[in-house]
């Protein structure tokens, strides 16, 4: 029998925060956590330009998994020659059945332990099967799992799922939370799968904090994220980190505009899939970057900051560490729809 449930989908754009007396004097007292803001795996945004600038600036960034062995390497190696905040990460981005040889070349010549095993559906019942033959082939090289990401998941039963999965195989464990919101996402219209950040987040988060050894355990927020205040509702809502991708694609460092391909898709996108090899249905657009509005990468993350430092010293706390999970919604009355952004 189908079953409508009594609970509601909040979106980011459905809630606005409320301000709470000031722990901080002015904006410029917030410490720099950019680390925080991971750059999504898409191929359109990363490359050696932009990660270069990326690892400058402190952010943290997850490779393409549909790119070369020797290109990641490469894109690693420069952002860690190029990072200045030992907090920043760089995951490379693999599938879950990556063969074993690509694995130990990975390994052996990009000298990183952070993954992201990229996959869309963390509910998927060979997740821990995956895992294992990843933690076999680093453990006969003596290598255990450093920093893992995965997903993506919206609920407990999801939380619980990963966790199950993975945690004794890693260090420490971040989970993707959210499915179908992204800007160039059409999974909530070609599979009907879809739910509200907020509402995800909320409850994702408040599963978390009942779980034993919980504390090497993050929430990565995944999809929707195109603006600084969106980013402050997703880190208030529970989110330890927050992707961001979209945005990103107006950057003159961006892949696609060094190339002159100006053209931004996602990553389960016709454009995608065909550069991937993949022949599978597509769940995701492709959409025209329009020139003019092109900014360098250094100017768009000083407008993002801004905008993140201004909300924390609202808040009420003095850092996106102490926020994380402390926020004060009001949900409002003139919402629009997920994908009509005010």
């Amino acid at each position: 029998m189908a079953t409508i449930l009594k609970t509601k989908s909040i979106y980011f754009n459905d809630i606005i925060m409320l301000p709470k007396l000031g722990a901080v004097r002015s904006r410029k007292d917030v410490p720099d956590e950019k680390f925080r803001i991971i750059i999504s795996p898409m191929s359109a945004v990363i490359g050696t330009a932009f990660i270069a600038e990326a690892a400058k600036l402190g952010l943290s960034v997850a490779l393409p998994r549909f790119t070369t062995i020797e290109n990641k390497v490469k894109l690693s190696s420069i952002f860690n020659k190029n990072k200045y905040n030992e907090n920043q990460i760089c995951f490379v981005a693999i599938g879950l059945n990556e063969k074993g040889e690509d694995l130990v070349k990975l390994v052996e010549l990009s000298n990183s332990n952070n993954w992201l095993i990229d996959i869309a559906n963390g509910y998927i019942p060979q997740l821990k099967s995956g895992i294992m033959k990843l933690d076999s082939i680093l453990c006969e090289r003596g290598i255990r799992l450093n920093n893992l990401m995965l997903g993506n998941v919206v609920t407990s039963e999801g939380i619980d799922y990963v966790i199950d999965c993975t945690k004794s195989y890693c260090q420490n464990l971040f989970i993707r939370i959210g499915i179908g919101n992204g800007r160039n996402c059409q999974t909530s219209d070609t599979s009907a799968i879809n739910r509200g950040q907020i509402t995800e987040l909320i409850e994702c988060s408040e599963s978390l904090k009942y779980k034993q050894n919980q504390n090497n355990c993050f929430l990565v927020s995944d999809g929707g994220i195109d603006r600084g205040g969106f980013a402050l509702k997703a880190w208030g809502a529970g989110a330890d980190y927050v992707l961001m991708g979209g945005l990103f694609s107006n950057s003159l460092e961006a892949e696609t505009n060094i190339s002159g391909d100006g053209t931004y898709f996602g990553c389960a996108s016709e454009k995608q899939n065909k550069l991937a090899g993949l022949d599978k249905h597509s769940e995701g657009k492709i959409t025209q970057i329009n020139k003019e509005e092109l900014k360098p990468l250094a100017y768009i993350v000083k407008e993002l900051w801004g905008g993140i430092s201004s909300g924390i010293s609202y808040s009420g706390y003095t850092s996106i560490s102490k926020f994380i999970g402390n926020a004060t919604f009001e949900v409002k009355i003139n919402s629009l729809p997920p994908k009509k952004r005010i």
